[in-house]
């Protein structure tokens, strides 16, 4: 009866660890910048054909509200307006249902309009979200399923040792 005991461990510490790797990947948002024009939104991550509304926050201007769908990825495009008179920080906010992303970036002004694309800070979450492959520590759910099971085979081969010594 005392043998099955570290094999039930091992089990049971295989369960425990397992709900972590079926957790899904957090909301992304990324904005990229056409200075003078435009501010070009991506976001992924999102459930599948729901409707994703994205608030968009500009320093002393009202917020301004859009509904996308994203598509059966869960991703969407839009882009905004940042044409002259309209460059200054920006706030970005998608949410869907309990799922969201937040990201910020500054759109220049530039004389004629003319400019390369800037790619925004990195988004940034304002919900915690988990990793689907790591645990909440970060460490690899491999490294640890592979830790679990040396451990297990380490206690096996010492208890039978330990029965060979004592015969």
């Amino acid at each position: 009866m005392s043998r099955r005991v570290p094999f039930a461990l091992l089990v049971l510490a295989t369960l425990l660890v397992l709900p972590t790797t079926v957790a899904a990947a957090g909301p992304e948002l990324q904005a990229t910048v056409v200075p003078g024009r435009e501010i070009d939104v991506a976001g992924s991550g999102f459930p599948a054909s729901s409707d994703v509304t994205l608030v968009i926050q500009r320093s002393s201007h009202p917020d301004e509200t859009r509904t996308l769908v994203a598509d059966a990825a869960g991703s969407f495009t839009t882009t905004i307006d940042a044409g002259p008179g309209l460059g200054g920080a920006y706030t970005l906010v998608a949410t869907a249902g309990q799922l969201t992303a937040t990201t910020q970036v500054v759109a220049v002004e530039t004389a004629g309009g003319a400019g390369g694309g800037i790619q925004s800070p990195p988004p940034t979450d304002t919900a915690p979200q988990r990793d689907p492959v790591r645990n909440p520590a970060g460490t690899p759910f491999p490294a640890i399923l592979v830790i679990v099971l040396a451990g297990a085979l380490g206690a096996g081969l010492s208890m039978r040792r330990a029965r060979q010594t004592a015969r």
